[in-house]
């Protein structure tokens, strides 16, 4: 299921790297 490891994914880069339109 690629929709749960993008998500996941997702969720690693935002930790590391927040995106500022998410801030």
């Amino acid at each position: 299921m690629p929709e749960i490891g993008d998500v996941h994914f997702n969720k690693a880069a935002k930790s590391i790297i927040p995106t500022p339109h998410e801030i």
